[in-house]
């Protein structure tokens, strides 16, 4: 398996310490591979987890399972094409993939603040925009969801330890970053929930893979 923008290794020392995966890491962080290099070795797991302090773009090999976890929303517009060709190249044939994004409905420009303020360089993806570079890199969409009222809940949940622990957060920046980030997670909350924001999962598979017929774990109780 290979996590593409792996941030803190969260996803690829969970599948090897609990599936028996052979995981490899991207990220270009110095900070975050410092991080998932002392966590697979204080786990005993550094046979199972590789960690590559790199762009996507150095990417090579081939791999059963190809996943990136809100990476996405920082490839731009322009490197749809070459990041899913690069995807392509190292999903093997028969392979299975998970792209995990944020997402927008609208067509028009993106939110100056959030763009100046919260993420700088950042582009969120249509749907369509990611299905027609996807087909495009001959890659094979099976299923897409959009878990938006999760996400909404997930924002809520943050937004209560924010301010749980506000005074500690003034104190570790200042007073003008904590009402800024309270404003980023109250209006991100309230794109989710009633907005034209959206949180993409695209099941892709490379062009000789058998695809699932369902998600079921085992058979109903009413065929037991």
């Amino acid at each position: 398996l290979v996590d593409i923008g792996c941030g803190w290794g969260a996803l690829i020392i969970h599948a090897a310490q609990h599936y028996g995966v052979t995981a490899t890491g991207i990220t270009p962080s110095e900070e975050q591979a410092r991080y998932v290099v002392a966590e697979a070795k204080r786990l005993g797991l550094e046979d199972k987890v590789k960690l590559i302090k790199d762009d996507w773009r150095s990417l090579s090999g081939t791999y059963d399972r190809v996943v990136s976890v809100g990476m996405f929303e920082h490839v731009g517009l322009h490197h749809y094409g070459e990041f899913l060709q690069k995807w392509r190249e190292l999903l093997a044939d028969d392979g299975a993939s998970l792209l995990h994004t944020i997402s927008r409905h609208s067509v028009g420009p993106q939110d100056p603040w959030i763009r100046k303020y919260i993420f700088p360089g950042g582009y969120l993806p249509r749907l369509e925009q990611i299905a027609f570079a996807a087909r495009a890199a001959g890659l094979h969409e099976y299923r897409v969801e959009n878990w938006r009222p999760h996400y909404a809940r997930t924002l809520e949940h943050w937004s209560k330890g924010f301010m749980n622990n506000r005074d500690k957060i003034v104190d570790m920046y200042d007073e003008r970053f904590a009402k800024m980030w309270w404003l980023y997670l109250q209006a991100s909350e309230a794109g989710f929930r009633w907005g034209g924001l959206g949180l993409l999962q695209f099941e892709l598979f490379g062009p000789k893979a058998e695809l699932p017929g369902s998600r079921s774990l085992g058979p109903s109780k009413a065929t037991q």
